[in-house]
């Protein structure tokens, strides 16, 4: 899915829809903290949150993931130095408990300015970094297909 999109066309219109319903489900939840990959993008700010749930994200034109706090008696802190366009992370803080949110993207294997492996030895030496400092969190859209969930295919 395109996170970038023309405004007047019928992508943006579904994205602006899923957006609200995003936002209405997470006031409806009382989520404390979203996880989203692939959000609508355009000139490095998340669109389509509304201006209670400020997204976190790594330095890039179209970043592929992002967090947002959404209950207000939780302190974040986005850890510019390790998130990037496909990883954020943020530290949160509420009533002294200090935990660690991570929300990964991994584009599809096609994608020629991606290394998998490269991204996969930086994530795990941020969670070894992390873990003795606290809880993590982490999501991913990993991109992987399989039969489980439904798709034709299967890769490994």
């Amino acid at each position: 899915m395109a996170s970038s999109v023309e405004e007047g066309t019928d992508q943006f219109r579904e994205r602006k829809k899923c957006d609200n319903q995003l936002v209405k489900t997470l006031k409806d939840r009382n989520i404390d903290v979203c996880i989203i990959q692939e959000p609508t993008a355009r000139e490095g700010k998340i669109l389509g949150l509304g201006n209670r749930l400020k997204p976190f994200h790594g330095k890039a034109e179209n970043p592929r993931a992002a967090i947002s706090v959404c209950k207000a008696g939780i302190k974040a802190i986005l850890l510019e130095d390790i998130s990037n366009k496909y990883l954020t992370v943020i530290e949160a803080t509420a009533t002294n408990n200090k935990s660690y949110v991570i929300s990964a993207y991994i584009p599809p294997k096609e994608n020629p300015h991606f290394n998998f492996g490269e991204f996969i030895d930086d994530l795990e030496t941020i969670i070894r970094q992390l873990a003795v400092k606290g809880e993590i969190i982490i999501g991913v859209d990993a991109n992987a297909k399989s039969p489980v969930w439904g798709s034709p295919i299967e890769d490994r």
